[in-house]
């Protein structure tokens, strides 16, 4: 017997994952790794201020590039060719880094080196995060974290002459990972405005409110826990890839658990683990020391994972430029603790004091009692705009052109009059459909409007956008969802409306 026509149901959650790549988190480890390999090896002991050097160095050139930013004009693939240049420049710093045992001069040459050219893998990075929808952005992000903590899980244990192999082949690997990510969609890339005040209106003050207690307490996590009391340690070093896989499963759980489509409302997961740290070390400093240390550090940690994941939905969702957001945030919240801490020798290394026990103890409190007060100033302020939590489904943010436009939708003749096929609820396989294959926020309401009945030339002045702008969304959505019609892509929304 032939076979018969059937209907083939897909799960929502591999529908979901089939658009979520791993490249993205493997470069952004690999990006993570030599730093890390360089200054906690036998080279990086030599001499204490090496790590400063190319920390300030890094700073000072995102600074500089910052503010020359304004004024360059580069595209998308100059910035590949540019982190292309930057590896090589990193392996000839790291070459003269391994040469520290001849003299010292030579390991502060490469750790200048490679600090100013890391600027620019950093950069592309943050423009790429900054340009996938925040669900893939925050699982990049988070797996990229367990990745690096595994590593240097791993890493801790060999001999520190091993240290070479991750310095030298991590940067390889991560401008091929950059290559392959950023290169994989020929999609026209549009011009970005440069950063303006008008800017800082969008920006979530009260979320950066948090996250600049947070890197308060970064701070002082390394000014009271010297890295020497735990560096040598192998079971100390699990703490970090066991705290980044458990916030890398609660992020999993939200997005392809309860399908949500808003990661960045998980901020409040990092500020627990960041007050969870501050209480640890003010109760168990004295009597449990070098638990109290390690878990100390290893919270405090999650800042910069915390700073890019809010970074990367920032710009994605309000349209903020991204590499001035991205770095200015990596500037502030990342690497002031780094430069503050070795710069600024608070308190002196050894025993805690009753000082120490209660700074920390008042960052604790000062940290629970914001995060409490910006939740529930979120949580109204979401309320009085009438806007329902944000699923997959389509119930918010992604979902209805409403929602999302701040506008209702009027249907127009053709559609009211049935020139169109009725649909009863097309937001929810719309939502399903911009999980599974990247669509953003314009293609969203570009489909949504072609399945209520609107034509090309009433969906561009719906939108206040030109019929070229719409005939492009219109092609980057069929290319992205493989079909060529109107009516294909009512068929495709048919058959995600009737999976389970």
């Amino acid at each position: 017997m032939p076979l018969q026509e059937s209907m083939r149901k897909r799960s929502a959650v591999l529908v979901a994952l089939a658009g979520y790549s791993v490249l993205p988190a493997l470069g952004i480890a690999c990006f993570r790794i030599p730093p890390w390999a360089m200054f906690r090896s036998e080279y990086g002991y030599l001499d204490g201020n090496v790590e400063l050097i190319s920390h300030f160095i890094q700073a000072l050139t995102l600074v500089l590039f910052l503010v020359v930013e304004r004024r360059l004009r580069y595209t998308e693939s100059t910035l590949v060719r540019a982190a292309g240049v930057s590896v090589l420049a990193t392996l000839l710093g790291t070459v003269l880094f391994c040469l520290a045992p001849l003299d010292i001069v030579y390991a502060y040459i490469g750790a200048a080196i490679t600090g100013a050219v890391s600027t620019i893998p950093l950069l592309a990075w943050g423009y790429y995060l900054c340009s996938v929808n925040p669900c893939k952005s925050a699982f990049q992000l988070t797996l990229a974290f367990v990745f690096y903590g595994l590593a240097t899980a791993m890493l801790s244990g060999l001999p520190a002459s091993w240290a070479v192999v991750p310095m030298m082949l991590c940067p390889v690997l991560c401008f091929v990972c950059l290559w392959l990510s950023i290169s994989r969609d020929d999609a026209t890339v549009a011009a970005e405005a440069p950063f303006a005040r008008g800017d800082l209106r969008r920006l979530p003050w009260g979320v950066l409110a948090v996250l600049f207690v947070c890197a308060l307490s970064n701070t002082l996590a390394k000014v009271l826990v010297p890295t020497g009391d735990f560096a040598s340690s192998t079971v100390a070093r699990l703490y970090w890839p066991v705290i980044f896989t458990v916030v890398f499963i609660v992020f999993c759980l939200w997005i392809f658990g309860l399908r949500r489509s808003d990661p960045y409302r998980l901020w409040p997961i990092f500020a627990i683990l960041i007050f969870s740290g501050l209480l640890c070390y003010t109760a168990l400093s004295i009597s449990q020391p070098a638990f109290a240390n390690t878990f100390f550090r290893a919270t405090q940690d999650c800042v910069m994972l915390f700073c890019w994941v809010i970074a990367a939905a920032t710009a994605y969702r309000k349209h903020v430029p991204a590499i001035p957001l991205f770095g200015l945030m990596t500037l502030v919240f990342v690497k002031s603790p780094l430069l503050v801490s070795s710069l600024v020798p608070w308190v002196p290394v050894g025993a805690p004091g009753a000082s120490a026990v209660v700074v920390t103890a008042v960052t604790a409190l000062t940290l629970v009692v914001l995060t409490v007060v910006i939740s529930n100033l979120d949580a109204l302020s979401r309320l009085k705009a009438g806007a329902p939590s944000a699923r997959m489904s389509g119930e918010a943010d992604g979902g209805a052109v409403a929602a999302m436009t701040g506008v209702a939708m009027p249907l127009p003749a053709t559609a009211a009059a049935g020139g169109a096929p009725s649909l009863s609820a097309p937001e929810e396989a719309v939502g399903k459909m911009q999980a599974a294959f990247d669509l953003t926020q314009r293609e969203v309401e570009t489909a949504l409007y072609l399945l209520n009945g609107y034509t090309m030339p009433q969906i561009a002045d719906t939108l206040c956008v030109s019929i070229d702008t719409v005939r492009s969304h219109c092609k980057n959505l069929y290319r992205k969802t493989g079909i060529h019609k109107k009516q294909e892509l009512v068929r495709l929304v048919e058959q995600l409306r009737v999976q389970e």
